[in-house]
């Protein structure tokens, strides 16, 4: 999803190793700096999916299918 909204990987670098390392032991540059124009909660829900903290994604795939389809279809003000 990262690379599909920014253009390029969430973690870059020369090798493989480099790589892994930069998974394990760096944060991705945020979505919204890379495109502004993502929408705020897109980029807050690609921030959880990259979270180091397994306690800090989303538990299932259907929570990110549904949260998706709020960012895609959100409630109109009455």
């Amino acid at each position: 999803v990262y690379r599909l909204l920014c253009g390029r990987s969430p973690f870059e670098g020369p090798t493989v190793m480099a790589i892994l390392t930069a998974v394990a032991t760096r944060e991705p540059p945020p979505v919204r700096e890379q495109n502004p124009d993502v929408p705020e909660p897109l980029a807050a829900l690609v921030r959880r999916l990259l979270s180091k903290d397994p306690a800090g994604r989303p538990p299932s795939a259907k929570e990110v299918a549904d949260e998706l389809d709020r960012i895609a279809h959100p409630p109109r003000p009455a």
